[in-house]
């Protein structure tokens, strides 16, 4: 699923319209590294985030329904495990972007949801490790309220 565990919305933020939000990730445990943002309630948000296995998306959240639509998906080349990236999201008025270590993924628009928290979110524990969950190392968070 796309809906990550270990979910946690920015403190001291309850809501962010037009953004960049921007964090370098290394790959510890886990499998998934991603953001959510614009979150409405307790179950409606965006999610963004790239796999181990090369997979991302942007998906529209929709009562915590793990099988709610992707705005955008694809493959991309495999990111290195061993080493750090940098996941950006940027969200100003109805357009959303996905970029990973500098190049673009994905870009749509979906006028769903205008504001609200931001965070992260680390899921799938790769085959070998106890349950379900797993480590994403997060660092170096930044947010743009301009949008850049």
């Amino acid at each position: 699923t796309r809906v990550g565990t270990a979910m946690r919305a920015s403190d001291g933020v309850t809501s962010v319209r037009d953004f960049t939000f921007q964090v370098e990730f290394s790959f510890g445990t886990a499998s998934v590294a991603g953001m959510f943002f614009r979150q409405r309630g307790r179950g409606s948000w965006y999610s963004a985030g790239v796999h181990l296995d090369g997979r991302f998306w942007i998906t529209k959240v929709l009562d915590s329904d793990p099988n709610s639509p992707d705005l955008a998906a694809g493959t991309v080349r495999r990111p290195d495990p061993g080493r750090s990236h940098r996941l950006a999201v940027t969200a100003v008025g109805t357009t959303l972007r996905l970029h990973l270590d500098g190049t673009r993924l994905a870009r749509v628009t979906d006028a769903q949801f205008d504001a609200g928290p931001i965070g992260l979110y680390t899921d799938g524990g790769r085959p070998g490790n106890a349950g379900p969950g797993g480590e994403t190392i997060f660092r170096n968070a930044k947010v743009w309220t301009d949008g850049r």
